[in-house]
């Protein structure tokens, strides 16, 4: 009896341990998701940001210059206008006229920034699919750990969260992650 009771407190004891793991690879997972882009990253999304805008007017232009010289064009002549063919045309130019200085000052925001905590693009793919490795490995673990104490007739509650896929795993594919 001393010996059941001793395994009992075993089990329950990495149980502890594997829930605990498992709620620090939840916050590291939720850390990861909230670390900045790096610098080179953001610089560029504010390039492409820019060259977007300009694209979008420039479409605009096209159109319009397409609406004067009477070329066939898919979207409905009937809302090009000339004051909505100008817009856009004139926020292009804008746009490229003071990109220059937009991106001047961004480089100076950009270098007061702290990047100690930034991560690459791929660099978080990486670490996201680590994470997420070791997640289902240490659900698996509580899964089986679960499971033996309940063929030994021990009450044990399962988290109201856990994967229904594991729940319906046969124990052979459990007990390689509680070995």
């Amino acid at each position: 009896m001393t010996t059941a009771r001793s395994s009992t407190a075993k089990l329950r004891e990495r149980l502890g341990a594997v829930r605990t793991r498992r709620a620090l690879l939840l916050a590291e997972q939720a850390e990861t998701e909230r670390r900045p882009i790096t610098r080179d990253e953001a610089v560029a999304a504010l390039r492409a940001y820019l060259d977007t805008i300009v694209a979008q007017a420039s479409r605009g232009v096209d159109l319009g210059a397409a609406a004067f010289t009477g070329t066939t064009v898919s979207p409905p002549m009937t809302s090009l206008i000339m004051p909505s063919v100008l817009e856009p045309a004139f926020g292009a130019w804008l746009v490229d006229l003071v990109r220059p200085v937009l991106e001047e000052r961004l480089t100076v925001a950009l270098d007061g920034m702290d990047w100690s905590r930034a991560i690459s693009a791929p660099d978080r793919v990486r670490e996201t699919e680590r994470l997420a490795s070791d997640l289902a490995r240490a659900e698996r673990e509580e899964e089986a750990i679960v499971r033996q104490l309940e063929a030994l007739n021990e009450d044990v509650d399962r988290r109201p969260d856990v994967d229904p896929r594991l729940v319906c795993l046969p124990d052979s594919a459990l007990n390689e992650a509680a070995a």
